[in-house]
């Protein structure tokens, strides 16, 4: 029997499965009282938390480990009996290496493992590795033995999807930090460019008597002159006039992206929300006669984050725009409301011209392919309008 198995041979790269708190390898004691329970469970002297990677399997944990082992924190992944377990997603029982001809002899030889169990590491239905125990002698596992393991197992998966989310939190405010610089640097172009605007339109202002003289010349020549230096001038007036008018919606819209990429919980006025959203939006929105608001202003300290909030209502007003223009028989304009339904919940109403209980559910299941894990809140179709509920936090607002 073979020493070495490579059983992940012409899969993909596993980089992109792991991140670097997965891969740290300092203590955790979550996982460090995982391996301990694993090993009392089942009465084997070894136990891990083995994550399997390209070359290696890596020990994030580990109980019992000859000193070697233990100290390299690692083996050559093709020594592993885990490889297997990642294969085929599924458990591996091994009663006696010796006598089990799928598995590597390496270990086998070196290390005297003889029995085996391991169940997989499932994060985000990726395999990342294994929960196992290790005898070196042969012997059976019980039923509660493997109930024990497959539980400790999930417990182990729920810690390395949490290092996992802890990583992309902190990759998440080292972009923010970085885009907040992109921010301001584009806020100061907007600036210039309003500015040299004001100017250009200042100067046009100044040269529009030419317009009115060239009507008034009576030398042919010059007037002929005249006019085409007005042709001129009025195509640059409507130039600017068209580059003043972008300038003021890339402004909102700016401020709205900003709002999307924003980290903390803030107090939000949801008729400004709504018109962030909007400006994000705006490109489909104001083919149907834009967003109206309609209603009292709400006043919300919502338990949810700003950008999950005016990200989430620029997506159901794209979807709801889509949606206007498949379907002939509705037309906007795009109106909102809000209402209290009670103490902790906020409900707002989509509503246009002609829209179906149908369409209703067809904006509500495209919306919530982005939109149905965020916490807090909850978009439903009615007969004639599209509902979003926000709750609260602690019932204030």
């Amino acid at each position: 029997m073979p020493e070495r198995i490579n059983a992940l041979t012409g899969r993909p790269s596993r980089q992109g499965l792991f991140s670097g708190a997965q891969l740290d390898n300092s203590v955790d004691e979550v996982l460090m009282a995982v391996v301990q329970e694993a090993a009392r469970e089942t009465g084997a002297p070894i136990a891990l938390v083995s994550l399997v990677l390209d070359r290696i399997q890596f020990f994030r944990a580990s109980q019992g480990l000859p000193p070697d082992l233990a100290a390299a924190q690692a083996t050559d992944r093709d020594l592993s009996f885990c490889q297997l377990v990642v294969r085929d997603d599924a458990p591996l029982v091994v009663q006696d290496a010796k006598d089990h001809p799928e598995v590597p002899q390496g270990l086998v030889n070196s290390h005297g493992v003889r029995a085996y169990l391991g169940f997989p590491l499932r994060v985000n239905g990726q395999v990342l590795g294994t929960l196992c125990v290790i005898d070196s002698t042969p012997r059976t596992f019980s039923k509660a033995q493997r109930k024990a393991l497959d539980r400790l197992s999930l417990s182990a998966s729920e810690r390395l999807e949490l290092l996992g989310k802890r990583a992309r939190c902190s990759q998440y405010e080292l972009q923010l930090e970085a885009s907040e610089v992109v921010f301001a640097e584009i806020r100061n172009l907007l600036m210039a460019i309003e500015g040299n605007l004001a100017e250009a339109n200042f100067e046009h202002v100044q040269a529009a008597p030419l317009a009115r003289l060239a009507q008034r010349t009576p030398d042919r020549e010059t007037a002929e002159s005249l006019q085409g230096a007005a042709a001129a001038l009025a195509q640059i007036g409507n130039c600017l006039g068209d580059t003043t008018a972008a300038v003021k919606r890339l402004r909102p819209a700016l401020l709205a992206l900003q709002r999307v990429v924003r980290l903390a919980d803030v107090t939000v006025r949801l008729p400004d929300a709504l018109r962030a959203a909007d400006a994000l939006a705006h490109h489909l929105t104001r083919l149907h006669d834009g967003v109206l608001w309609e209603g009292p202003s709400i006043e919300a300290s919502l338990a949810l984050r700003e950008g999950t909030l005016v990200a989430t209502l620029a997506t159901l007003l794209t979807r709801f725009a889509d949606h206007l223009d498949r379907a002939p028989q509705a037309h906007g304009p795009i109106r909102v409301a809000a209402r209290r339904l009670d103490a902790s919940r906020v409900a707002l109403t989509f509503r246009a011209e002609g829209l179906s209980a149908a369409g209703a559910i067809q904006i509500v299941e495209r919306a919530a392919q982005l939109t149905s894990t965020q916490p807090g809140i909850d978009i439903r179709p009615t007969p004639d309008a599209v509902e979003v509920v926000l709750t609260l936090s602690n019932g204030a607002g």
